[in-house]
């Protein structure tokens, strides 16, 4: 009689930290969700309140010039002609906003209305209509999601539910990843949340923008990972490549716990070809985008080209690194303090970001998938495009504000709490005066 193998020590630790963080998604996802809500109506509260106030009472002054010469309009805020006039949901329509809500109430034009739309006189203002082609730099999902709403409701309402509602998914899903992660250290979930949410450039959580979508699908990502479904890292990985073109990258931590767990098998048993099949399914977001691009106007890449065009950078990742990293850092004291491409603000945190992660990856204890999704989020932006909105796009790099949530010396994540939140005020201020924020 054959003797009976044993499993080997290293798969059977792989196995119990599965079933570990099975137990844990089961067993405290309510009591999570009520703390994980609880900071997010917190932080809302202040934004919302705190940001009509400062609008209504003239506390910040709409910048009119700012706010006419340097972004594109759907349409136009009364306050243009009455700074009085004060529309709660106006507010959060900044920015890139105004073209993720025309996306949403019109789509994305065809070849011969973009031409049309491209030789129509020009207006008195920038629009998102007049240069419609812009749109498809815009990737399509979040305006999906508000162009279902919109059906039964005005635009911007529909809109602000998409984000509240996805940046409430994602709190909750942020704080059950990390119990999941690191269950002994369960008291610390509530302080990471806080981080995240308090970061200056958090405030685009509140925004029309895809930053909340984008966070919690990404977030999705690795609870499947944890749980061990693969449908749900495929399906959610799916829909963050048609979130955000760096949204496909995610494919390389997933990729790596793959890797991970296949070399912990024992050799003697087979893997499922199920976790490769829906990995596959992870660049399906961005082909599907591509292949509405070659209908649309018969470009498959044309997101990219009028990317590229409106960055006013050219497609040389090596040249845009060296940019970025070595150029700027060395001529720090030249750049503005807060601009639309190059500033201080972005070079600082790009440079904490960048130390942040090289301690994350010389931490054992901390997880390696986790700290790979945090460099791709940080190295995509760098090598292509200036450093325009380099702060803004750290917002959703979930493991940074995880890692320093258990920083050893407990004051400070605290201390860093206190300066994010004063941050973040700063930034509201200037979301609510039309200035530049990210």
């Amino acid at each position: 009689m054959a003797a009976r193998s044993e499993p080997r020590p290293e798969a059977v630790a792989a196995d119990r930290r599965e079933s570990a963080g099975q137990s844990v998604l089961r067993g405290i996802g309510g009591r999570r969700a009520v703390v994980a809500l609880t900071l997010v109506v917190l932080v809302r509260l202040v934004t919302w309140v705190g940001g009509f106030v400062m609008a209504r009472g003239g506390l910040v002054a709409f910048d009119a010039s700012s706010y006419l010469a340097s972004y594109h309009h759907l349409d136009l805020d009364p306050r243009l002609g009455d700074p009085s006039r004060v529309e709660f949901l106006r507010l959060w329509n900044y920015s890139d906003a105004e073209w993720y809500l025309s996306i949403a109430a019109s789509s994305y034009p065809s070849r011969a209305e973009a031409i049309a739309a491209h030789n129509a006189p020009a207006g008195d203002h920038r629009s998102t209509e007049r240069e419609n082609y812009m749109k498809y730099a815009f990737f399509p999902l979040y305006s999906l999601l508000v162009a279902a709403l919109a059906v039964a409701l005005p635009l911007r309402l529909a809109a602000f539910l998409v984000t509240t509602a996805t940046s409430a998914a994602a709190a909750i899903a942020a704080m059950l990843l990390f119990t999941s992660f690191f269950p002994d250290e369960e008291q610390r979930s509530p302080l990471a949340l806080a981080l995240l949410l308090s970061f200056p450039f958090a405030v685009f959580y509140s925004l029309y923008f895809p930053e909340g979508l984008f966070l919690l699908l990404s977030l999705l990502v690795f609870l499947g990972l944890r749980s061990g479904s693969w449908a749900l890292v495929g399906v959610a990985g799916f829909c963050l490549s048609l979130t955000r073109p760096n949204g496909v990258f995610i494919v390389l931590p997933v990729a790596y716990a793959l890797w991970r767990d296949s070399a912990k098998r024992h050799h003697g048993r087979q893997g499922s070809a199920a976790p490769l099949a829906w990995t596959a399914l992870i660049p399906g977001g961005l082909v599907t985008y591509a292949a509405f691009n070659l209908a649309r106007v018969g470009d498959p890449v044309f997101f990219h080209t009028v990317q590229y065009k409106w960055r006013n950078v050219t497609a040389d990742p090596l040249g845009n690194l060296w940019r970025n990293v070595v150029e700027r850092v060395s001529g720090f004291f030249s750049l503005d303090l807060h601009s639309f491409h190059s500033s201080k603000l972005d070079v600082v945190v790009m440079v904490a970001f960048a130390c942040l992660i090289v301690a994350m990856w010389r931490d054992s204890r901390f997880p390696r998938e986790l700290t790979i999704w945090a460099a791709v989020l940080w190295a995509v932006p760098l090598v292509s495009k200036d450093l325009m909105s380099f702060s803004r796009y750290m917002a959703v790099s979930f493991p940074v504000f995880y890692f320093l949530a258990r920083s050893r010396q407990r004051w400070a994540p605290v201390a860093v709490l206190v300066a994010f939140f004063a941050g973040y005020l700063i930034a509201l201020a200037g979301v609510i005066g039309y200035r530049w924020v990210g």
